[in-house]
Formats: structure tokens, sequence, C-alpha cells
């Protein structure tokens, strides 16, 4: 298990090695999300980039030996689920039901993984609402990136924490 600056320091690398060709890919094969009336942004921009941050975050989880099993398998069911989304949208409610199915086995994933002192229902329930909120937020204002930025830090900090915890339980 490293330290944390080594896997936040092999995460930022690999996020940012990864991203642009990423974008020059997305742009070559005309992913792109067209502006509308919603948008913030005025001229196409890539959609699926975000695949760049999970590619991070996979490699943070492993660098730090934070890798609980169902946390992880979540994670990515997540990030698939956006990607396939950006290359090829799916409709809302398709979307919304798989991100709630994905959210409980989230929330109860981390239940699993470490020691809880909230019931089940409760933090079932209410994690799963979290989450949904939390992807559905993000996407919302994933055009603005210093928003998104800064919404992304901010719960990979709390996730950071909460696995960390999880880690110290086992």
């Amino acid at each position: 298990m490293s330290s944390p600056v080594l896997a936040l320091l092999l995460s930022f690398i690999a996020t940012s090695a990864a991203l642009p060709l990423l974008v020059r890919l997305l742009r070559r094969k005309s992913i792109l999300d067209s502006p509308n009336t919603r948008s913030s942004h005025v001229i196409p921009t890539p959609r699926g980039a975000g695949a760049a941050l999970a590619l991070g975050v996979v490699i943070a989880w492993s660098a730090r030996g934070l890798t609980p099993l169902l946390p992880v398998l979540d994670g990515l069911g997540f990030a698939v689920l956006g990607f396939l989304d950006d290359v090829r949208s799916r409709r809302a409610s398709v979307r919304l039901i798989a991100q709630c199915l994905l959210a409980i086995g989230g929330a109860t994933a981390v239940l699993v993984e470490g020691p809880s002192a909230i019931p089940l229902a409760v933090a079932v329930v209410g994690g799963s609402l979290l989450i949904v909120t939390v992807v559905n937020a993000f996407n919302f204002m994933d055009g603005i990136n210093g928003i998104s930025g800064l919404h992304a830090v901010l719960f990979g900090g709390v996730y950071w924490l909460l696995l960390g915890e999880i880690g110290r339980a086992h």
C-alpha cells in the first residue's frame, strides 16, 4: 500500500495523460455534445471524457490498496453506464432505472465493506438517493469545468475518506 500522496500523483498523471488522448479520439469519432438552449457550451464538445477520470480513480484505489471489490465494481458500473450514454444516448427513464439499481448496489456495498452505525434501510435509501442526486447534478454541470472540477474534488475527498475508513476496518 502506497502513501496517499503517491496515489494522488499516480492518479493525476494517468488522468492527465489519458484525457487529451481520449478527447482527440472522441473528436475524431464525432462523439460530441451539440449545444442547445440548456447548454453552457457554444461549440460541439466531446462526450465520454469522464472515462479518463474513471481510470485515475481506479489507479488511486489500486495504489492505496483500497480496492474493496463491491464498491469498485459499482463505481465501474456507473463509469460504463455514463460512457455508453455519452457514446449513444439512452432514454432518461432507462438511465434513471440503471442509476437507481447501481446506487442501491453502491450504498449496500459500502455497508458490507465496513462497519456502520446507521441502520441498513436508512443507509441504503439515503445513500442511494445521494448517489443518484450527485451523479445527475454532476452531469447537469458537466459543461462548466470549474464547477465540475470543484464538485469532483469535494466528493472525491469524501469518498477517499470513506474508503480509507473501510480499509482501516479490515
